[in-house]
């Protein structure tokens, strides 16, 4: 798959991850089968949260990684990658990562905000690592950007 056309991919894959998973309340989205088990935490705008259910997929070479918290926050991202390393989330970048909350979502990919992903375990059942990213309103929410930071996550698939 080219870049030009895996951005939109990626960017898509990290919104349907997030949505999905708020959305079924932690049951498995979609049924595809793929409702971790591990630990997914961050700071959002330096305030702490933590997913009670993550999940991670791993398809074509496509990572997507994804939590919800008790109170209806998601976090999520995709890396086009197969080996643990830096993953680089904006311009120029096909990785993308995204936080939404109620009906609001803030997202940082190809062309808007910031970030990256480490990853430091990648393997044919767990994914784990570290994130960090600027995001950047999509749905015209407030505040205008959401920094997260501090994130760390540790989930099979």
């Amino acid at each position: 798959m080219s870049q030009s056309r895996t951005r939109p991919f990626l960017s898509a894959v990290t919104m349907v991850v997030v949505s999905t998973l708020v959305a079924c309340g932690g049951d498995d989205p979609a049924g595809l089968g793929v409702v971790g088990t591990g630990p997914m935490s961050a700071m959002v705008d330096g305030v702490q949260w933590t997913a009670t259910v993550a999940f991670a997929t791993n398809t074509g070479g496509i990572v997507g990684v994804g939590g919800s918290g008790a109170t209806g926050e998601g976090i999520g991202f995709a890396f086009q990658g197969s080996t643990t390393g830096t993953y680089s989330i904006g311009t120029g970048n096909v990785h993308s990562a995204n936080y939404t909350f109620g009906s609001n979502s803030w997202v940082a990919g190809n062309t808007v905000g910031s970030g990256s992903i480490v990853v430091t375990t990648l393997d044919a059942t767990r994914v784990a690592g570290t994130f960090s990213f600027e995001a950047v309103s999509a749905t015209g929410g407030t505040p205008a950007t959401r920094s997260i930071t501090q994130g760390a996550f540790d989930v099979t698939f």
